[in-house]
């Protein structure tokens, strides 16, 4: 298994790079660091990059991966809030777009197939969207984990939809 850690210097981050390091199913641990931690082990590679608003020129190195670790962030005590929100949310957002352009780019293929075989493991952002906003407004009762409780709730709305009518 190869995982990305962003924020690995930090209190949860160090935690999660001790775990990853320590796992043997985990291969590689990709740690994406501002400055060199110092750290040595066999499966750590760091990835010493600048800056935390433009991935773009780590993305080859980012490929592949089979998980990631976000634990960047700082405390709100003491910190502005235009650098606590360029740290906890610029920063996040950067990084997960960076992510999802290398994900999707090599599912995009897959995914539409992908939804037809396997119907209750996967939903669009859109059906997800709905059913919640559908189960906010409507006091449904039903706890929504999974894509198949999506479809289900969804399938329920409709159902009640079309008694309404």
């Amino acid at each position: 298994m190869r995982i990305v850690i962003f924020g690995s210097s930090g209190m949860v981050g160090q935690g999660a790079l001790r775990e990853c390091l320590g796992d043997r199913e985990v291969g590689q641990v990709l740690s994406v660091v501002r400055a060199p931690s110092g750290n040595a082990h066999e499966k750590l590679h760091e990835i010493v990059h600048n800056n935390f608003l433009d991935f773009t020129p780590i993305e080859n190195e980012l490929a592949g991966l089979d998980g990631c670790l976000y634990c960047l962030g700082v405390t709100s005590t003491g910190t502005s809030e235009e650098n606590y929100a360029r740290i906890t949310y610029e920063f996040t957002i950067a990084a997960a777009t960076t992510l999802l352009k290398i994900i999707y780019g090599l599912a995009a293929p897959f995914l539409s197939a992908a939804r037809h075989l396997w119907p209750n493991y996967i939903s669009t952002t859109q059906e997800l969207g709905k059913a919640l906003l559908a189960a906010a407004k409507r006091s449904t009762g039903k706890r929504i984990v999974e894509a198949g409780q999506i479809r289900e709730l969804l399938e329920l709305l409709s159902q009640s939809a079309r008694s309404h009518w």
